[in-house]
């Protein structure tokens, strides 16, 4: 069974590798982003300046999930995570801003008229935050999935034995022996007082 499930988890990554999983969705990622603002045909610039901003959309989804999530947001601190997640993406979003603006007016050959622009910092925050967003999807599907074989496996580990009014769980392995006695059972446990049940 824990190799049935363990195959599972790897089944959501192309030929079982995460790595080329992931360069091959940043490849495609880079592809669209590039098309998609490709301006008047000019594929190349807009090509040229993807590759510029790419490492850091990659850089704040790795930090979001591989960091805070789990630092934060796994362990319930909901505030914490979402006060780091905006002061992530206002650091990000100034920095992919200041790119943008130098990089843009070399492969565009368009001047911008200013460097710190409200709309262009909001614009940047929204597209780094669509990347974040997309991959915590897949990321947080992904720890629900474990968190979902892990609580079948508790499950399937333990047996319920009624007893004093009440049923206890208990790992198979704790059993040291069974006695039987008419309609009563014995549990004798290596970790507890023997329970008897009906």
């Amino acid at each position: 069974m824990n190799n049935v499930n363990n195959s599972t988890f790897k089944n959501h990554y192309i030929l079982q590798s995460r790595i080329l999983t992931h360069i091959l969705f940043w490849f495609l990622y880079y592809i669209f982003f590039s098309l998609l603002w490709a301006k008047e045909g000019n594929y190349y610039k807009s090509f040229s300046l993807e590759l510029v901003l790419m490492p850091i959309r990659i850089g704040t989804t790795y930090l979001s999930i591989y960091y805070l999530m789990p630092t934060f947001l796994l362990k319930e601190k909901v505030f914490k995570f979402f006060g780091s997640y905006i002061v992530m993406l206002l650091i990000v979003g100034i920095g992919h801003s200041f790119l943008f603006f130098f990089f843009y007016e070399l492969f565009f050959q368009e001047e911008l008229n200013r460097l710190w622009d409200f709309a262009m910092l909001i614009r940047a925050i929204v597209l780094v935050n669509t990347s974040v967003i997309l991959i915590s999807a897949f990321k947080m599907y992904s720890f629900w999935r474990e968190e979902k074989y892990k609580n079948q496996k508790q499950v399937e580990q333990h047996i319920k034995i009624r007893a004093d009014k009440r049923f206890y769980r208990i790992i198979p392995s704790e059993i040291q022996y069974v006695e039987g006695l008419g309609n009563y059972v014995t549990f004798y446990l290596s970790s507890r007082k023997p329970l008897i049940s009906y």
